[in-house]
């Protein structure tokens, strides 16, 4: 099922069950009510005033991991060589590391 609201990503787990996130300036909050219900508006609008009151993430402190994955992200190779759903990925694997430890 296709969901046409603006920051709204799609996956599927390793069992087929649909995954809706709200993903906008580099946050991510995941919706659980089902698709097309008055639960799932109420839960999107919420995540985007989450979102939208949280402060932009400033500039990575030199030679940290967070820089280090900013550099990375930002070069040629990452952008032209990798496919969308690889840079997809690979933002999401990196996401998660850099929250435990990027500082």
């Amino acid at each position: 099922m296709n969901v046409d609201l603006p920051y709204i990503r799609q996956d599927s787990d390793r069992h087929g069950n649909l995954r809706i996130y709200v993903r906008r300036n580099g946050r991510s909050i995941r919706i659980r009510a089902k698709p097309n219900t008055a639960e799932f508006l109420l839960e999107y609008r919420a995540a985007l005033l989450a979102i939208k009151g949280a402060p932009k993430p400033l500039g990575a402190a030199p030679k940290t991991l967070r820089w280090l994955v900013e550099k990375y992200c930002a070069s040629p190779e990452f952008k032209t060589e990798l496919g969308d759903r690889t840079q997809y990925v690979r933002h999401g694997i990196l996401d998660a590391l850099l929250e435990k430890h990027g500082g």
